[in-house]
């Protein structure tokens, strides 16, 4: 019974609606989306940390990069 629930679940769109923002995502965009998601759902992931000197100057070079 799990089988066929799977195979319905894979051709089934249900509520998987592609509004025009989502539409509109490069495929870079909606992988460093991905990725960020799953950075932040991380266990040892804290808001509240200092940042360190390496990611201070990671952030300093993605801010430099012109979209």
């Amino acid at each position: 019974m799990s089988s066929t629930m799977a195979s319905e679940n894979t051709f089934s769109l249900g509520k998987r609606v592609v509004d025009p923002f989502r539409s509109c995502l490069t495929p870079k965009m909606v992988e460093a989306l991905v990725c960020s998601s799953d950075w932040l759902r991380t266990e040892g992931f804290n808001f509240y940390k200092e940042p360190m000197e390496d990611e201070i100057e990671l952030y300093n070079k993605c801010e430099e990069i012109e979209i």
